[in-house]
């Protein structure tokens, strides 16, 4: 029956990691089962979301096929920069209105660029680093809406491929590829007094991986590094404190995935898999520490932007296996 079939599961997928030692990140089993749900069971042995939660429509797709874009809200409107259509950098800033379905052109001024970091925090936009026809790029590009002006700051050194997620007036920027290598830095921006400052360093090697902040916390998932394309774990950092923690598995092993917050949860979609571009969407709970399958979204794609604004999930862009993508797909919870 659906119980001891669930339970059969249990006992091959109901452990987790957690690391004793955040320095050399040694696995330990404490054998804690964290797949309760019978639909993310189900989703597992689906590959992905299924037959989950919500329901996926259509909206106005953006200007151009790109993939490598960065979308921020703000206002609960979607800002959406740069990108990279296989042959050039863009530097198009566009702003996407939920509420009437439509597109606005905004202010240009940072260079064309993909692979940058962006954020949104004290009413302002933030644009860093990037890959663009020069390298790897460390400008550093703050937006003010209410003038439709950029003006030109500091960065932290060249940076790409990081994670980034904001907190009050404060952006963190999570890892991520140097102008040489692969880095677990983890170092703050505060966009109000205009200053850095290094943080604890994430305990592992990452770069493509996904970043959202509840509260106090900044949740990282996935992501690669130079030895392995792909992993499935999942670290919380504490901003109160300036530790790591190492938190159970996610549910599949990827990179150049998304996360968004929405509702207190965090929604993941897609991404690199094993298995191909994912179409997978997954809801994280930091309240419960559990994982839920969702609906699987339209179409699978990976480095791909999105972004939650008035209640729902946005995906765009990206590459799916018909190429470049300017698709734009909502989700509602």
């Amino acid at each position: 029956d659906e119980t001891k079939q669930a339970g059969g599961l249990l006992l091959l997928f109901g452990f987790y990691f957690v690391s004793d030692d955040l320095t050399t990140a040694t696995p330990t089993q404490v054998g804690m089962p964290f797949l309760k749900d019978s639909v993310m069971i189900e989703a597992l042995l689906m590959g992905g979301g299924g037959k989950g939660k919500g329901t996926w429509g259509q909206a106005t797709p953006g200007s151009t096929s790109k993939a490598n874009a960065r979308a921020v809200t703000l206002d609960d409107q979607v800002y959406v920069f740069g990108g990279y259509n296989g042959t050039s950098y863009a530097a198009d800033f566009r702003c996407y209105d939920p509420s009437t379905d439509s597109w606005i052109n905004k202010a240009g001024g940072p260079p064309a660029r993909h692979y940058h970091l962006m954020a949104a925090a004290a009413g302002k936009i933030c644009v860093y680093g990037g890959s663009g026809s020069g390298g790897t790029l460390s400008d550093l590009w703050v937006y003010d809406p209410i003038a439709n002006t950029w003006a030109s700051k500091t960065g932290a050194g060249g940076r790409k491929e990081a994670a980034v997620a904001a907190i009050g007036n404060k952006i963190y920027f999570c890892s991520g590829v140097t102008s040489s290598a692969v880095t677990p830095i983890l170092n703050c921006y505060d966009i109000v007094t205009n200053t850095w400052t290094t943080l604890q360093p994430l305990p592992v090697l990452r770069y493509r991986s996904a970043m959202s902040a509840v509260g106090t916390k900044l949740y990282l998932y996935g992501g690669g590094n130079n030895t392995e394309p792909r992993f499935k774990e999942h670290w919380c950092y504490d901003t109160l404190t300036d530790t790591w923690t190492q938190l159970p598995d996610g549910p599949d092993a990827r990179n150049s995935h998304t996360s968004v917050e929405l509702g207190g949860k965090i929604l993941v979609f897609g991404g690199s898999r094993a298995s191909g571009h994912g179409d997978d969407l997954w809801s994280y709970d930091p309240v419960t520490n559990e994982w839920s399958g969702l609906k699987n979204g339209l179409i699978a794609r990976t480095v791909h932007y999105a972004a939650a604004a008035q209640g729902k999930m946005f995906v765009g862009g990206g590459q799916s296996q018909a190429g470049f993508e300017n698709t734009l797909h909502k989700y509602t919870p």
